[in-house]
């Protein structure tokens, strides 16, 4: 043992013989880091218990956005009656975050007589990315449109715009009632990644939401939802007035009013 190491031994005896002194307890390298580490699975199952909701992303929304305000047929969000408006199944500020190549698009469409729907994406510079018309069920209800397979993939860390208008029997016009929002593709960090690889569908939903994923936690829900199973796993949540999941995660979000309508594909 050379001097230095002799004397920094010496100082800790002396301070340890000073603790033990004065009566107080040694914290052990177990005591000083704690109890048991936290299970992140227990932590989750609570989380589910308490109910599935979304928290906004904390780098908020990028300033290269596509688009500017969003296309809402003269409706505000406060507006929305059963009666009402076409409504992009958004946070607030119509803007979400996917990890998924091809994401799902979801919409509230009131009872029309629109027999198709016009859908186009546009990247951060107005190019247009993809664009197609679908057949539209003139039943009220929540709608999905998905990338098709053979439709350009989000790249990662961009913006997109989407963009869904009605198109009834005059065609496409300016005034035809659609629908806009904005669309971030990210990459999963690999604790979160590994976390959702080993998790239920209902406990995936609840991890997006927390992250702030909106697209992925919304069609986890609608999955979920189209199942039947959305009410199930509400009954053993702790909310105050459980309806389901589905329906608590889109009143989170201000969306309550279209919340219990169905989905029709």
């Amino acid at each position: 043992m050379n001097r230095q190491t002799r004397s920094i031994f010496l100082k800790i005896s002396c301070l340890t013989l000073a603790v033990q002194a004065l009566g107080l307890p040694l914290l052990t390298p177990r005591a000083i880091a704690g109890s048991d580490p936290v299970d992140p699975r227990a932590s989750l199952e609570a989380a589910m218990r308490a109910g599935i909701t979304f928290e906004p992303p904390k780098q908020g929304m990028p300033t290269d956005t596509a688009g500017g305000a969003s296309r809402d047929a003269g409706c505000a969000r406060e507006d929305i009656s059963a009666t009402g408006c076409v409504t992009p199944l958004m946070p607030e500020n119509n803007y979400g975050l996917t990890v998924s190549e091809r994401p799902t698009f979801y919409l509230y469409v009131p009872e029309t007589d629109a027999k198709e729907v016009f859908f186009s994406l546009v990247d951060e510079n107005r190019n247009h990315h993809y664009q197609a018309k679908l057949p539209l069920d003139r039943q009220e209800g929540i709608i999905g449109i998905t990338l098709p397979e053979n439709a350009p993939a989000l790249a990662v860390d961009k913006t997109y715009q989407w963009t869904v208008i009605l198109i009834g029997d005059r065609g496409l016009r300016p005034d035809s009632p659609g629908v806009q929002g904005t669309v971030r593709r990210v990459e999963l960090d690999a604790t979160l990644a590994r976390q959702i690889e080993d998790a239920s569908l209902a406990e995936r939903a609840a991890l997006y939401g927390e992250n702030g994923i909106w697209f992925e936690a919304l069609s986890s829900l609608a999955t979920l939802e189209r199942n039947g199973e959305s009410s199930a796993i509400a009954s053993t949540s702790e909310l105050e007035n459980p309806n389901n999941i589905w329906q608590e995660f889109l009143s989170s979000v201000g969306l309550q009013a279209i919340a219990a309508k169905p989905i029709l594909n």
